[in-house]
């Protein structure tokens, strides 16, 4: 298959990965930081004690009140080799999750904007959903009307050029979002995203919903009393935490969760292109 890293390349994609996860966590416990691994992570330490063999990113799940508490934090200060950056401080970040990236690190990402990207861990906010399925479907439809908008809206004059000859949507789609992105501001969409998801963060309700997801909607709505107290799984060697029912998310997720994929489905599925490693991280045993 195409677009594939190397053995090798994986190989240091997990070590740079794995480096900030171990980081991130010494931070986390300093400031008594409740995080849980999600997604293919934590599948993958479950059925292979570590990494999927071939994934190659490493996902965490934290609440709202964690993540405003983590923007508080100089993740710099903690450690010079680390940043947080979400779609507040990356204008070319089009999901609303942050990402722990490590700082000396580069990949090229698309060919109009800053075409540059870092190593990161993903932190995929949990925010608190209303206990009506119609008004949760209403307000995941919203979000996604509205995120559908940060791509013109980020788009800038000098990149409008290059997103029309680098993006897959055919050429109506394209002639529209090249209109939207004269009239739209970034600022403004990105506010009314985040107003959308913490609608329901002041009420305590029964369900918590990561509307950065990538996966479906009903796979990914779960039960808050999922999430705490969490409990700790061997990832790599280490341990880190988890949902507190973390075998419920993952039959929800993936339903028979131990059975391997079919051979053609086991390739990475967000290969980046020319990236810069750290040669003391690329060294290590």
């Amino acid at each position: 298959m195409n677009n594939q890293y190397s053995n090798t390349e994986l190989d240091l994609l997990k070590k740079h990965q794995l480096y900030i996860l171990k980081e991130f966590d010494k931070i986390a416990k300093k400031y008594n930081i409740d995080y849980f691994i999600i997604a293919g992570t934590l599948l993958g330490a479950v059925r292979h004690g570590g990494f999927i063999p071939w994934d190659d990113d490493i996902d965490l799940g934290i609440t709202r009140e964690t993540y405003n508490k983590i923007k508080n934090i100089d993740i710099t200060l903690e450690n010079n080799e680390l940043k947080l950056i979400d779609f507040y401080t990356d204008d070319y970040n089009l999901r609303p999750h942050a990402k722990i990236a490590l700082r000396r690190t580069e990949y090229i990402r698309k060919n109009w904007g800053k075409n540059f990207g870092y190593i990161t861990v993903s932190l995929f906010i949990f925010d608190n959903v209303s206990n009506c399925e119609k008004e949760r479907i209403k307000q995941y439809k919203k979000h996604k009307n509205l995120q559908r908008l940060l791509v013109p809206a980020t788009i800038n004059t000098g990149d409008r050029l290059h997103f029309f000859k680098e993006s897959q949507s055919n050429l109506l789609k394209k002639i529209v979002i090249l209109i939207l992105s004269i009239f739209l501001s970034r600022k403004c969409i990105v506010n009314k995203i985040v107003k959308n998801m913490i609608k329901y963060n002041d009420i305590d309700t029964d369900y918590v919903f990561p509307f950065t997801t990538f996966y479906k909607y009903h796979k990914t709505l779960i039960p808050k009393k999922w999430l705490f107290p969490v409990k700790y799984i061997k990832f790599e060697g280490a341990y880190f935490p988890t949902l507190n029912q973390y075998e419920n998310y993952l039959i929800q997720l993936y339903n028979d969760y131990m059975k391997l994929p079919p051979i053609e489905q086991r390739f990475s599925k967000h290969y980046h292109r020319n990236i810069k490693f750290l040669d003391e991280l690329s060294k290590l045993d």
